[in-house]
């Protein structure tokens, strides 16, 4: 419905994003623009997935629903119906078009995608259809996970429209036997929006910026991606890194800490984004958020879709669970709802409610439902 959404969504997206590397530890995950209207019709779309996907989405949506009781929110739902694998089975594509019609509508509305996890091509076919040309990952330090001993706080701003992930595959057959070439495709433009966002993320935090590629490896890719870093660099005046990736995997598990806004290929942000996990706890606590050129996005986790977990009631709530409170702040302006969800997960985890991935370990793992349940006793406590 047009109208739902506040202004500023129309504006740069990452202008809801940027924080103070000087805040508070226990602040949220990620500042508000000081002059953000919140809306009080929340049009949601909700994708369940597959594996863990549903069960970790229905939770979801039964913690907007106290939120929405609390702040008298005018909240509709809508579910999608089959993704990723199951749905290549069923109807022959893991991205069918009844699935494209539905995040059609939804975007159309001006409303926001919360995407449980799926398989085969389903994301990537996802952010081709619909422009989805970048995605955030936070990589940060959250109260009573994880094991690092100094504070960081990451955004990784990734590629979606290009790069390995979006090539194009060709089989063949030689003297040697069967082979597939796959062919991927690098623009400087591309290179330089990215660049350009990350910069000026950079330039309202600690004002350094990395840029993330293999130089020795692919030349001519790399090289487009450090032109655009120093471009974007210079223009906003940060200061830049080029690092090769394997040597930025091993910083990044090193000192996270050194660390500000990180931009990067699809690939290599992907593989980035799942280390960041380890810091945090878990890759479970991971999430995300993929948008198009019009600020309009699908919020995510970065784990997949865990079919061996489920029905089991033991997976990770926390990363879908993060994924809806950055929804709430960036698509809907609900800055108070989404600190109240980032509080209340952490606040669970510092009891010593946590599941069997996490670290460090509980003594006693909880139960998906059992960690549900007490991030919304802190929801019901806490005054947002």
């Amino acid at each position: 419905m047009p109208g739902s959404r506040p202004d500023f969504h129309r504006m740069d997206i990452l202008s809801g994003l940027s924080r103070c590397a000087a805040a508070a530890p226990h602040g949220p995950l990620m500042n508000r623009p000081p002059a953000a209207p919140a809306a009080t019709r929340l049009d949601i779309g909700i994708i369940p997935g597959e594996g863990i996907g549903p069960e970790l989405t229905g939770h979801c949506r039964h913690l907007l629903e106290l939120l929405a009781a609390r702040h008298q929110w005018d909240l509709s739902f809508a579910e999608c119906g089959p993704v990723g694998l199951e749905a290549r089975k069923n109807l022959g594509a893991d991205l069918p078009d009844t699935a494209a019609g539905f995040v059609a509508d939804v975007l159309g509305r001006g409303g926001a995608v919360l995407a449980g996890a799926g398989g085969g091509r389903f994301v990537f076919d996802l952010r081709r259809r619909f422009r989805l040309d970048w995605k955030l990952n936070p990589i940060r330090r959250l109260r009573g996970a994880g094991t690092h001993p100094c504070p960081f706080d990451i955004l990784i701003l990734r590629d979606n429209r290009e790069g390995l992930y979006q090539g194009m595959e060709e089989a063949f057959e030689d003297t040697e036997g069967p082979g597939v070439r796959h062919a991927f495709t690098t623009r400087l433009a591309t290179t330089r929006a990215l660049a350009h966002r990350a910069a000026r993320l950079a330039a309202s935090r600690r004002g350094h910026l990395t840029i993330v590629a293999k130089e020795s490896g692919i030349p001519g890719p790399s090289r487009l991606w450090r032109q655009a870093g120093e471009e974007a660099a210079a223009a906003h005046g940060v200061t830049l890194e080029v690092l090769e990736v394997d040597f930025a995997a091993y910083q990044l598990v090193r000192c996270p800490e050194a660390f500000d806004v990180i931009t990067v290929p699809n690939a290599f942000g992907d593989i980035l984004a799942d280390l960041g996990g380890l810091l945090m706890g878990s890759r479970g606590n991971t999430f995300g958020a993929s948008f198009n050129p019009d600020g309009l996005g699908v919020f995510q986790t970065n784990h997949g879709a865990a079919y061996d977990l489920a029905g089991r009631g033991t997976a990770n709530p926390a990363g879908q669970i993060l994924a809806t409170a950055l929804m709430l702040r960036s698509a809907f302006g609900q800055h108070r709802a989404a600190d109240a969800l980032e509080h209340a997960v952490q606040e669970a985890w510092c009891a010593g409610c946590r599941t069997a991935d996490m670290l460090p370990a509980a003594p006693r793992p909880c139960s998906t439902g059992d960690f549900v349940r007490k991030v919304a006793e802190f929801l019901e406590d806490s005054r947002a």
